[in-house]
């Protein structure tokens, strides 16, 4: 009878490559679901920042978005000739001080404060067990934006160390 039973069974019916496709396919959505995206209004009067928090925890595969800083967000406390913002990705000597002359990635920006600016930073793409550095070299004026050095990052603590969990 166990002859006949595997006789009949055709296990060219379902290619493993399928399976193996369906089953990673499946893992990625179910990840997917898990992860979030995380918004921080790059701004000194930023809920990261005003409260004196500098480090911000993502789960693995979370997105990171910086809103740059805009007239909306700052209800008129802070004039739009001082909100132009840069943002740096630094290792942690780069963190300590402000600098980013040597190992910076430039990351973002803020060009606009009369305009609402929301980026994913794609260039995060958070991977368990990363840290990243983050810190702003700009003074808040336009022609600062290409500075490397001090900045915010000096004057009012803009930095943000980023831990994936």
């Amino acid at each position: 009878m166990e002859e006949h039973f595997h006789s009949r069974l055709n296990y060219n019916m379902i290619p493993i490559r399928s399976v193996l496709s369906f089953i990673v396919a499946a893992v990625f959505v179910l990840a997917d679901t898990k992860a979030k995206e995380v918004s921080v209004v790059w701004s000194r009067e930023g809920e990261y920042f005003a409260n004196g928090n500098k480090a911000l925890i993502l789960n693995a595969g979370d997105k990171l978005a910086i809103i740059c800083p805009n007239s909306d967000v700052s209800n008129g406390r802070m004039p739009p000739d001082i909100m132009f913002e840069n943002v740096w990705r630094v290792g942690s000597a780069g963190y300590n001080l402000c600098d980013a002359s040597v190992d910076g990635k430039l990351l973002l920006k803020c060009k606009d404060p009369e305009q609402i600016k929301k980026v994913v930073l794609d260039e995060l793409y958070v991977q368990l067990g990363r840290t990243y550095y983050l810190i702003s070299t700009s003074n808040g004026l336009l022609s600062s934006l290409d500075n490397k050095k001090g900045g915010h990052c000096e004057t009012q603590n803009l930095k943000l160390i980023v831990y994936v969990q």
